[in-house]
């Protein structure tokens, strides 16, 4: 290394790395729950948005609300929230509702249900896949429904050479090791729709 990379700045960059290895493990998760763990048609839908639709999904909203007792709002990426406005004509909102449309690309509302955007995110060194579904709405009620959940199993170990004498070669190491893993746990109904 020849004293000219910043070590702390190293350190840095493999704690940035693990950060966003288990944000992209948690994201997987939650976009894979539904089929893991919703087995019934009732709260696992697939079609298309539009007027004819609109019965179907608004129904799909009010099961997950009967059956969790809790306001639910309707999660996606920005690209599969904006399908929402095929279900009805838009040209009855506010002014105001309008500037919120042109500054964020959707509206904040839908039928009176909030909706919530998953950022979308490249998979690892993959600009070419994205990681959140652009096909799936996820209907989720607002309540203490943490159903992702992340266990460690002991605890993390560091290695780390920085004396330049230890390694034959002069190298500098810095190694983190954990154990890990993320896992579906659901304490609440939610609703999925699969765009088609």
């Amino acid at each position: 290394m020849a004293g000219r990379v910043d070590w702390a700045g190293f350190v840095q960059k493999i704690y940035e790395a693990f950060d966003k290895k288990i944000n992209d493990m948690v994201y997987a998760a939650v976009m894979a729950a539904g089929e893991k763990v919703l087995p019934s048609t009732q709260f696992n839908k697939t079609g298309t948005l539009s007027s004819t639709t609109k019965d179907e999904f608004m129904t799909l909203i009010e099961d997950v609300q009967m059956a969790t007792g809790d306001e639910v709002v309707v999660m996606g990426t920005k690209s599969a929230l904006a399908k929402l406005s095929a279900m009805e004509d838009i040209t009855w909102v506010s002014n105001a509702m309008k500037d919120e449309r042109h500054t964020t690309g959707r509206l904040g509302m839908f039928e009176g249900i909030r909706l919530v955007e998953i950022p979308q995110r490249f998979a690892n060194n993959d600009t070419s896949k994205k990681l959140v579904d652009n096909t799936k709405l996820l209907i989720m009620p607002v309540a203490d429904n943490k159903f992702i959940k992340i266990y460690n199993e002991g605890d993390a170990q560091i290695k780390e050479v920085s004396d330049g004498n230890t390694n034959m070669d002069k190298t500098n190491e810095y190694e983190y090791q954990i154990k890990m893993g993320v896992a579906t746990i659901i304490g609440k109904r939610f609703g999925v729709w699969t765009l088609k």
